[in-house]
C-alpha cells in the first residue's frame, strides 16, 4: 500500500490503508528517525478496519529520499506534514505521534489548529530535557543492578540539577545510557522481547543503507537545536481532544510531564497500558488499536 509521494522539493514514503470514507489520522514516527515501518507492521492493519491511516517516513528517513546535504528543521517536518494533507484532498485528519512524533504533533496542530480533529499520543515527549532526566533515572536503577554505584550516582545527580541546558542533559543521557550494554533495552520495552526493533531491522529488506538515514536525520534537527525547547505551554492554545497513551513502565513520558500536560491542556484525557513500556503499539497492539478507534469514534 506505500507509494513515494513528492512534496516540498522531496520525495517521501506514504503508506495508506483502509477506506477512504473513514476518518483520516496521520502517524508520526519517532526516533528522530526511526521511520513508519515498526508501526505500519504492528497497527497498520489492525486500525484499517476502523479508520483509513496514513504513515510516512519523514524527510531523510528510511525509504524517504536520502537528506544528503540539505538542511532539515522542525518546520520542514510540519510543513511537510500539511503538504501532504493538502496533496492527499483531507481536508481534517488526526494524528498519532510516538515519542518525538509527539513533539512534532503537537508543534503541527498549534501551527495548523484548523487541519486537525482529534490527537492521539503515545509515549511522547514535548520536553526533551525532562525525558532526558526521568530516563536518567531510569538508567542509574540499571547501573544500580549492575552493581556500579559510581555511575548510578552520576546519572541521579544530573537528573535532580534542574539548572543544567537542556541539550547538555540529554547528552549525558545518551553517553550513560550507551554505558549499560543491553540493559539499555530495559529503558524501552517492558516484556522479555526486549531487541524486537533490531530484529525487525535484520528481517525488513531494506538494508543498512536505508536504515542508517534516521542518524542523518537526527543529527541535522539536533543540530538545528530548536528540538531542545520545551513545548508543553502550547497546550494552553489546543482545543482538540486529546489522548495520552502511557506504556505503565515507559520512562520517556515521565510523571513531570503527564502533570504538567493534563494540568495545562483540559481537553485531554490519560490511558495507562499496564504491560507496556515505550511501545505500546507492539508490547500491547490490541490494546492500543482499541484505544485509538474508540477515541476516533
Amino acid at each position: 500500500m506505500g507509494a513515494i509521494v513528492r512534496v516540498r522539493g522531496t520525495r517521501l514514503w506514504v503508506e495508506d490503508l483502509g477506506d477512504s470514507n473513514r476518518p483520516v489520522v496521520l502517524y508520526l514516527h519517532g526516533g528522530p528517525g526511526s521511520g513508519c515501518y515498526d508501526f505500519v507492521l504492528y497497527q497498520g492493519q489492525r486500525l484499517a478496519t476502523s479508520v483509513r491511516l496514513i504513515a510516512m517516513d519523514q524527510r531523510g528517513v528510511l525509504r524517504s529520499d536520502l537528506l544528503g546535504n540539505q538542511t532539515l528543521s522542525l518546520r520542514d517536518l510540519v510543513e511537510d506534514a500539511e503538504a501532504l494533507r493538502k496533496h492527499l484532498g483531507i481536508s481534517r485528519w488526526s494524528v498519532i505521534g510516538h515519542s518525538f512524533g509527539g513533539y512534532v504533533g503537537l508543534l503541527y496542530s498549534s501551527t495548523y489548529p484548523d487541519a486537525i480533529d482529534r490527537l492521539i499520543f503515545e509515549n511522547p515527549t514535548f520536553d526533551l530535557a525532562a525525558s532526558a532526566r526521568s530516563l536518567l533515572q531510569h538508567t542509574a536503577l540499571e547501573y544500580g543492578v549492575l552493581g556500579n554505584q559510581e555511575k548510578a550516582r552520576e546519572c541521579l545527580a544530573i537528573a535532580s540539577d534542574d539548572a543544567l541546558d537542556s541539550r547538555f542533559v540529554w547528552d549525558k543521557f545518551t553517553v550513560l545510557s550507551q554505558g549499560l550494554g543491553k540493559q539499555r533495552d530495559n529503558l524501552y520495552v517492558y516484556g522479555p522481547d526486549k531487541q524486537f526493533f533490531q530484529r525487525l531491522v535484520r528481517e525488513s529488506s531494506f538494508g543498512d543503507e536505508l536504515w542508517k538515514r534516521g542518524a542523518d536525520h537526527q543529527a541535522a534537527l539536533y543540530e538545528e537545536g530548536a528540538i531542545f525547547d520545551s513545548l508543553i505551554s502550547r497546550f494552553s492554545q489546543i482545543t482538540h481532544p486529546t489522548l495520552f497513551i502511557r506504556g505503565y513502565y515507559d520512562a520517556v513520558f515521565g510523571l513531570d510531564q503527564i502533570h504538567r500536560c493534563l494540568e495545562t491542556h483540559p481537553h485531554s484525557k490519560l490511558m495507562v497500558a499496564d504491560a507496556s513500556s515505550h511501545f505500546v503499539h507492539v508490547e500491547q497492539p490490541e490494546l492500543f488499536a482499541a484505544a485509538v478507534v474508540n477515541w476516533m469514534a
